[in-house]
């Protein structure tokens, strides 16, 4: 899997605003589908024209996000001319899958100011959020499963982008359960445990950014 370090291409406000947006943020995801189709819906929505959004074009695993992220931001404060250039934010989202060096992935995300939207065991754990709380320890075979009987449109075998729509009207209920989802982690001494999701924290920043003021 080859590195590619240069600014994203993939703006998603082209258009003249009549306000200069406040913050950039770059999202580096392990998928090419589920997660960019989602942050792209989201930010479309409550973006409002003041947070200028970008999917990084490198994918994989935690630690290939971090390391391109880091590198990315690196890259992009030796180009800062600005001051909304100063309140760009770097994330990084993806699953727990298994994955080696996560640990190392996190300490290094966290040493570098390096945002994280992390799901264990899936990312579907998010989108399962906007329909039905959720408690109980799952494969990510079985959560998406779960998933895709409360979501038609999403098929675990050939398709599985988020029904946006579908999603949206159920926003405000799924940060309140992942916040509780998340101290119920906590409470357990587990925090990362399964079920967990903190995707909620990359949309609340675009959210309450975005709004309208």
């Amino acid at each position: 899997m080859g590195k590619n370090y240069r600014y994203p291409p993939n703006r998603l406000f082209r258009a003249k605003a009549s306000r200069q947006p406040r913050l950039a943020v770059t999202v580096f995801c392990e998928g090419t589908r589920t997660e960019p189709a989602y942050i792209r819906a989201f930010a479309s929505e409550h973006g409002n024209m003041l947070v200028d959004v970008h999917i990084g074009d490198t994918f994989g695993t935690p630690i290939t996000l971090v390391d391109a992220a880091v590198e990315f931001r690196r890259r992009r404060r030796r180009r800062q001319k600005d001051s909304f250039e100063k309140n760009d934010q770097v994330w990084i989202a993806c699953d727990c899958d298994q994955h080696p060096q996560l640990k190392r992935a996190f300490d290094k995300a966290r040493a570098n100011d390096i945002g994280v939207a992390f799901s264990n065991p899936c990312v579907e754990v998010w989108a399962y959020l906007h329909f039905s709380d959720h408690d109980k320890p799952l494969g990510r075979h079985e959560m998406q499963k779960q998933l895709s009987m409360t979501m038609p449109a999403y098929d675990r075998d050939n398709n599985k982008e988020f029904d946006y729509e579908q999603m949206k009207d159920g926003y405000h209920d799924a940060v309140r359960r992942a916040e509780r989802m998340e101290q119920r982690r906590l409470e357990q001494r587990d925090p990362l445990g399964n079920p967990y999701t903190s995707f909620y924290k990359l949309t609340r920043l675009i959210y309450e950014n975005g709004k309208k003021l």
